[in-house]
């Protein structure tokens, strides 16, 4: 009974183990810039994140609220061509998530209806449980 009731808990030992290794890595990347090469550069790096199988998810705060915004009108990227509004539709496209920070886009004069359709006003809720469950938080 005692060899029996052993196999049992190594051989959910091992299923917890494989359940684990298999989850997917996450990476929360806060981007605090409407610059043109900051801003572009995390998005791109987001997509590499996608491409090689994570859970990637942008969180836009302070001025990087306004790569969100329908009427911002950023300049192509010298990187790829496209703008951060293109590069932002291909993130979600391929399975990322893009947050927006509630009081920074206030502090900016927008609101959530001048928000392209791909972002989502964020919440404590949604931050910090993106924050707490990523395995590594990035900033640009």
């Amino acid at each position: 009974m005692k060899k029996l009731f052993f196999t049992l808990l190594i051989g959910l030992g091992l299923m917890s183990a494989a359940a684990t290794a298999a989850e997917k890595q996450s990476i929360f990347v806060n981007v605090t810039s409407s610059d043109n090469i900051k801003a572009p550069m995390a998005i791109m790096f987001a997509n590499q994140g996608l491409k090689h199988g994570l859970d990637m998810t942008i969180f836009l705060n302070t001025e990087g609220v306004r790569l969100a915004v329908k009427g911002f009108n950023p300049p192509a990227n010298a990187q790829n061509g496209k703008n951060t509004h293109d590069m932002l539709s291909m993130f979600v496209k391929n399975g990322g998530k893009v947050l927006v920070c509630p009081m920074c886009l206030k502090a900016q004069g927008y609101d959530k209806s001048d928000l392209i359709p791909e972002a989502v006003l964020s919440d404590a809720n949604k931050t910090f449980g993106g924050i707490l469950s990523s395995d590594k938080v990035i900033s640009f």
